[in-house]
């Protein structure tokens, strides 16, 4: 249920979130599966390209822990993934690393399923509720952050800003280094479903596209 007046809250680092326990990848009973029969609260990966192939699931992933994706597949063999679905609630982050460690290479919305290049992959799911725009106290996605509703006019990302942000929300967003939110200003824009990270500048304002 949307929230009128979120609190501002604490994330851990990624470096706190490595100590989590691992979510359970679970084989699935069949050999091959459609991305529909990957089920909600599931994140789900293939041993081939277009959600195809071999394909476990995890189940219950508690929001900061770390998914490795070096995979066993029902039929014994182990490899990394080449396509994730994401049916949990929140945003997940795509890591070129088996632990969660280094910078996310990518983001997978909530509902979304994508291909991934050859290489070590790990997945971590990060707090940024569905049709929200996340700000990020730190760089990395850490410290205090604050979700915003999209909306047309300009708004304050936080009240001392933020150096990264998530969109997840279905328009992208325009960043700033003023509450004003006027060209001059303009840092960057950031895609629906993309993040931004280490922005060098503090943003101070935004607004949808």
């Amino acid at each position: 249920m949307p929230r009128t007046a979120p609190p501002r809250r604490a994330l851990p680092g990624l470096a706190a979130a490595l100590v989590l326990t691992a979510a359970a990848l679970v084989p699935a009973t069949s050999a091959a599966a459609a991305p529909e029969q990957c089920g909600s609260g599931q994140l789900c990966l293939w041993n081939d390209y277009g959600a195809a192939g071999q394909f476990v699931h995890s189940d219950g992933v508690q929001i900061g822990q770390c998914v490795p994706g070096y995979v066993t597949w029902p039929d014994g063999t182990t490899s990394n993934p080449s396509s994730v679905r994401n049916n949990l609630d929140f945003m997940v982050m795509a890591f070129n690393s088996s632990d969660c460690s280094g910078t996310p290479q990518r983001s997978v919305r909530a509902g979304t399923q994508q291909d991934l290049n050859a290489g070590s992959w790990s997945f971590r799911s990060i707090t940024c509720p569905a049709d929200k725009v996340c700000f990020y106290e730190n760089g990395d996605l850490s410290g205090e952050f604050v979700e915003k509703s999209p909306g047309q006019s300009c708004d304050n990302a936080t009240r001392h800003g933020s150096y990264s942000v998530i969109n997840h929300s279905s328009r992208a967003i325009r960043l700033f280094n003023s509450v004003f939110c006027l060209g001059a200003y303009q840092i960057t824009e950031v895609p629906a479903g993309g993040m931004l990270l280490n922005s060098g500048t503090k943003i101070t304002g935004w607004k949808n596209i």
